[in-house]
């Protein structure tokens, strides 16, 4: 048995343990769904001090978000609120 033969998609698996790790990759592998997301934006750097970002990194954790999601979430609510006065 050749290496292509071994590893070709539309060979019949034999082994149990095989088969049954092949249907989990099967069904929990799409290509729509490995492909990144490209976020549209500007790319920007703060210093932070340490006490204020554990903060955020534990509120992003307990909301299920990027740390920069919800920075940025902050920042365009203050900036709406600084408008409105």
């Amino acid at each position: 048995m050749s290496i292509k033969d071994k590893y070709t998609k539309d060979k019949q698996v034999t082994h149990p343990t095989a088969g049954a790790a092949e249907a989990v990759i099967q069904t929990s592998v799409t290509t729509e769904e490995t492909k990144p997301v490209k976020k549209e934006g500007k790319k920007a750097t703060f210093i932070l001090p340490e006490d204020l970002h554990y903060e955020l990194k534990e509120a992003a954790v307990k909301l299920r978000c990027n740390m920069s999601d919800l920075v940025a979430e902050s920042l365009r609510k203050t900036l709406d609120e600084l408008k409105s006065k």
